[in-house]
């Protein structure tokens, strides 16, 4: 077990290995002078509480290569602070070849007025690389700044790149992979997940995929908005090889544009840029759905499982079913698509129910769906007018006898009284019940029943129930040959004022 506290200098084979991506041509280049917290160059495990490092050349975190294994902020509060004074590299995490990086908790952040990156890493046809950010965000400051860039070649033996931040990246660039395999080369895998939001001043996500291995994988996953500004997705690539690489809960762009994608091939190595690729791709996107009180049917979706946790897509157009939880002393009036925002609520009376009961809602193009029950609670009034009662009416076999007791009751009640009506185990109301209480003017109606799991109280309002029938002629008809009325179906009666 090595505990390095800060190293000034790295020897000449670290030198060789560690390089850097140059943000703008993206060409590589070697450090020459640069100051480093931590460096592990072996097979041996390295901690430290934190790392700081503040510079006026070139500044590292923590480098990285050799199967070292390296542990930060295990111990409490960790972070990682890189800074570059002098407006030379600040990078976070670097890491070549095969390395294991966790930081436990606390944040990345880097900052520098030149080129700033919080996790970079390069592998080659052997490498295995983990970088893991446990509790905490990437932070990039500089405009020429990027949370998270991943460089993957190929060779004989194949190798992967696995990137976890269990919290959000915000950079002037989100997210950053060059991914280049072969055919006839081993099996390249690069994953980069982010749990929360990749917000970005200019690009979210850019993505270069280059060979004609049709056995690599690459994976980008974001548990929250993907965000950019001038564009949120930049891609070249061969072909259609970026098809089905994201997932995330929503795409955003303040620039309008969600997704500019370029085609190379060997006739043009710059790529072509094509709209038609561009929508198939965002047809391609999975989008996570997140809810609020409702149970979704996972059935049809797509399933990742994202460090233990499942997540359940649909592509746009796709439809998603869902049931809402009933709430006590409430009634459900409509569907957030979002929640929190008014302007996606869907009434009850505008969405479809399939064969099993379920709602039906389509994905919309850019995702952002958390379903949520917008609720009117359903109060019994403290002072009712009257203190006349009709109670145990539904819990008894001689229907005809007790219908005509509960109508020459309600016949004494005046205009404006309140009426509470206990119906037992009883879900319906007798139709010539209801047509008495039509007669009356501006009554309140509180029924409390037991549906077979519960009880439940609900509140019929006369006046809107005649609102209905005096639109419907058909429902009144309807009502007057139906003997015993849900309260369910009245309640969707309701619904049609």
């Amino acid at each position: 077990m090595k505990r390095v506290k800060r190293i000034k200098s790295l020897t000449s084979v670290m030198l060789a290995a560690l390089v850097f991506f140059y943000v703008g041509s993206l060409d590589s280049f070697a450090y020459v002078n640069r100051d480093c917290g931590l460096a592990a160059m072996d097979s041996d495990t390295y901690t430290a509480d934190s790392i700081d490092v503040s510079s006026d050349v070139e500044a590292v975190g923590v480098a990285a290569t050799g199967d070292a294994t390296v542990v930060i902020g295990e111990n409490g509060d960790g972070g990682i602070t890189v800074t570059s004074s002098t407006g030379d590299a600040a990078v976070g995490v670097n890491v070549y070849g095969t390395a294991n990086v966790s930081l436990e908790n606390g944040n990345i952040a880097v900052d520098s007025d030149g080129f700033a990156v919080g996790i970079f890493t390069e592998s080659d046809e052997l490498g295995n690389i983990t970088v893991s950010v446990k509790n905490g965000d990437i932070i990039g400051v500089g405009d020429n700044a990027t949370g998270i860039a991943v460089q993957s070649g190929s060779g004989d033996e194949g190798g992967s790149t696995s990137i976890f931040v269990n919290g959000n990246v915000t950079a002037a660039d989100g997210i950053h992979l060059k991914a280049n395999s072969q055919a006839g080369d081993g099996v390249m895998t690069n994953s980069i997940a982010v749990t929360g939001n990749v917000t970005a001043t200019k690009i979210g996500l850019d993505l270069i995929l280059r060979g004609d291995n049709d056995e690599a994988v690459n994976d980008i996953f974001v548990g929250g908005t993907l965000s950019g500004g001038e564009k949120a997705i930049d891609i070249t690539a061969e072909g259609n090889k970026a098809m089905s690489v994201l997932t995330a809960w929503a795409i955003e762009s303040t620039g309008g544009q969600l997704v500019d994608y370029a085609v190379v091939d060997n006739n043009n190595k710059s790529g072509i840029k094509d709209p038609e690729i561009a929508k198939q791709f965002l047809a391609n996107v999975n989008y996570i759905v997140k809810t609020n009180d409702c149970t979704v049917d996972t059935s049809g979706l797509t399933k990742k499982i994202v460090n233990g946790t499942a997540y359940y897509s649909a592509k746009a157009g796709q439809n998603v079913n869902f049931k809402v939880e009933a709430k006590d002393g409430e009634e459900l009036e409509g569907i957030y698509y979002t929640d929190g925002e008014e302007a996606s609520l869907r009434s009850l009376s505008s969405l479809k129910k399939n064969t099993e009961g379920f709602y039906v809602i389509e994905m919309l193009d850019g995702g952002k769906m958390k379903l949520a029950g917008k609720w009117k609670v359903l109060i019994k009034p403290e002072s009712p007018k009257s203190d006349k009662v009709v109670t145990d009416t539904f819990v008894i076999d001689t229907f005809v006898k007790e219908n005509q007791k509960e109508i020459d009751l309600i016949k004494t009640f005046k205009d404006g009284d309140t009426i509470s009506i206990n119906a037992g185990s009883y879900t319906g109301i007798w139709n010539e019940v209801l047509l008495e209480l039509l007669n009356k003017n501006d009554i309140s109606v509180v029924i409390t029943y037991n549906d077979g799991t519960k009880d439940r109280t609900i509140i019929l309002d006369i006046e809107k129930i005649k609102k209905a029938l005096a639109n419907n002629p058909e429902l009144k008809e309807l009502i007057s040959k139906t003997p015993i009325l849900q309260f369910s179906w009245l309640l969707e009666i309701l619904e049609l004022v």
